[in-house]
């Protein structure tokens, strides 16, 4: 925010969306779009790349270039010139094939023409051996592979879980082979439920257990640690699960130089210590991944060898990410921390970003009436927003009765939606029961606001001599008065504006309040406030006012009693440069000078 804000000409970052949640990662592409300035970023965050990049310069390539387009664009150039290089390498090897056949069959021929021949079909041989091989200087991401042999089913279930204000009593349920995308701010509390998950933090619900299936191996890799102790060094970490020789492979696998192999891990780069971990991916053979930020500090060759092996593996992952691309890479399944409940959601990112498609209880393994079609009237009955007697209910304001009516009535409506979620989960006669039952939440919820809510500001505010005038819509025209008055609508001192069909002037006829009556100071700011919104809200060409006196505010005399003011001069006051066209009529379209005074 301060490099933008700082307004650059060059704007140079380096990982801005590291640790940043998603979010602030959308918010972070839409400033960059905006700047003025040139913006160069070094990035692994694909849909950063594509969102904010006009051209893209990958360092990884034999010959670096820049290219037009972001990422996506890049990596379909780069698809099509690998399918061209591969296709290139398949005809050079026949070539050379061919040509060292030509030459063995020469050899045995003695003659001088034979030999010239022969000569020349190794030579060319020899400089298409001698061609570099396409792609060889652009770095190869390795092949991650992950194990995992539990077959389907339930692999654990989860109760109680609460810790702080996190988790108040959440229940969650763990299936082979499930993805599941913790998803969320900074700061709410996605690594606490791996670790929860894991068994290193104790459920503060004495009534919490843990129900895993026997057998079952658990994995837990951190967002700093990656699962490794700072004292051991890449090669002994993987040692304690595989052989030395194993170990080695693993390391050189994911790249981690042979130097860094017997250095402490507290002594690698963010890149190494990632490396490293994706390498203990390996090594430890587990049934259930519990991943806290798996892609931060990686390279993108990297991170999408690990979305593959993350998706082809047959382990259960759960994964706390910000990477947008690596959950739509994995299909996984959003779950949010909401009110300290743990909330799943359909279609993915995009169903999670509309706030819509949450799942039913039922689905999530609570039972309740909403998982049993035969249960509809039941849920009906629990959907209807329960009366919240507080406690104490003399001493509790009405604004806390309000907020518990909100919120027992937003449950009961993504109960309802959640049901009407899945068309062909109910009959047509329980759906039409379900969209009376939303009809019906509908309609409390707008007599709701009507009651808890305070009535509705006026449409216009604007100022005049130092007072706040208002304006608000009536029969055609407007009712313009002063701030302080509105608390008193029948009793006071008001304005009616109203604009004449043919002539293009507005009048303004002081509304009868009986025996009141406006200091001169008040009618001069009434008067004035009043023309500025006729001549912005209906753009007329003039005002006038029957006044026995001079009313001020810029009026000018027309006739005996009436004052009128003009469009231009009005403009002009305003701070408007007015061009005149022929006899000095104002010509329609205006330059603006400067900001006007406020109208809201």
């Amino acid at each position: 925010a301060g490099a933008l804000a700082a307004g650059a000409d060059l704007v140079l970052l380096d990982e801005p969306t590291n640790h940043l949640d998603l979010t602030a990662r959308e918010w972070l592409a839409a400033h960059l779009v905006a700047h003025q300035g040139a913006v160069v970023f070094a990035s692994h965050d694909r849909a950063l790349i594509d969102a904010a990049a006009t051209h893209v310069l990958p360092l990884d390539e034999p010959a670096p270039a820049v290219r037009r387009g972001g990422w996506s664009a890049w990596a379909r150039q780069r698809a099509f010139a690998d399918r061209v290089d591969a296709k290139s390498a398949r005809l050079r090897a026949r070539r050379i094939a061919e040509l060292e056949a030509m030459a063995a069959d020469l050899r045995a021929q003695g003659h001088r023409t034979a030999q010239t021949r022969r000569r020349r079909a190794e030579r060319e041989a020899a400089a298409l051996r001698a061609l570099p091989t396409a792609g060889t200087a652009r770095s190869q991401p390795a092949r991650i592979d992950l194990p995992g042999a539990v077959a389907g089913g339930e692999v654990a279930r989860f109760d109680h879980l609460t810790w702080g204000d996190v988790l108040d009593d959440a229940t969650l349920t763990l299936h082979a082979g499930e993805r599941l995308a913790l998803v969320g701010p900074n700061g709410s509390g996605k690594s606490t439920v791996l670790r929860l998950l894991a068994g290193e933090l104790a459920s503060e619900d004495p009534r919490a257990h843990a129900r895993w299936r026997p057998g079952v191996r658990v994995l837990h890799l951190d967002q700093h640690g990656r699962g490794l102790d700072d004292a051991a060094t890449p090669r002994a970490a993987l040692q304690a699960w595989v052989s030395a020789a194993r170990a080695d492979g693993l390391l050189a696998l994911v790249g981690l130089p042979h130097t860094a192999f017997g250095r402490p891990v507290g002594t690698l780069s963010g890149g190494e210590r990632a490396r490293v971990g994706a390498a203990l991916l390996m090594a430890r053979e587990a049934d259930v991944l519990l991943l806290d930020e798996p892609t931060n500090d990686l390279d993108v060759a990297t991170i999408e060898a690990l979305e593959a092996a993350l998706a082809a593996t047959p382990a259960t992952v759960v994964l706390a990410t910000h990477d947008a691309r690596t959950i739509e890479a994995l299909g996984a399944e959003v779950v949010t921390l909401e009110a300290g409940a743990l909330v799943r959601w359909r279609g993915g990112l995009d169903g999670w970003r509309r706030g819509a498609r949450r799942r039913e209880r039922g689905l999530e393994g609570h039972g309740g009436p909403a998982s049993d079609p035969e249960a509809a009237g039941a849920v009906e009955a629990a959907a209807a927003p329960p009366e919240v007697p507080p406690p104490g209910a003399a001493a509790r304001s009405e604004a806390d009765a309000a907020a518990a009516r909100a919120v027992a009535r937003d449950a009961a409506r993504a109960e309802v939606e959640a049901a009407l979620d899945d068309p062909v989960r109910w009959s047509e006669r329980e759906r039409a029961r379900w969209r009376t039952r939303r009809r019906a939440l509908e309609e409390a919820l707008i007599e709701d606001a009507e009651r808890d809510l305070p009535p509705p500001r006026p449409t216009f505010r604007t100022r005049e001599g130092g007072w706040v005038v208002w304006g608000d819509r009536s029969d055609g025209g407007l009712v313009v008065w002063l701030d302080g008055s509105e608390d008193d609508p029948a009793g006071r001192v008001a304005v009616r504006v109203l604009p004449a069909g043919t002539g293009r002037v507005a009048h303004l006829v002081p509304a009868a309040v009986g025996d009141r009556c406006a200091a001169p100071w008040a009618w001069r700011s009434l008067l004035g406030g009043a023309a500025r919104l006729a001549f912005y809200v209906f753009d007329v060409d003039a005002v006038q006012v029957a006044a026995a006196r001079d009313p001020g505010g810029g009026f000018e005399p027309w006739a005996t009693g009436w004052w009128w003011r003009a469009r231009e001069a009005f403009a002009r006051s305003e701070g408007w440069d007015v061009h005149t066209e022929g006899a000095g009529a104002p010509r329609a379209r205006r330059r603006r000078r400067r900001r006007p005074r406020a109208l809201a």
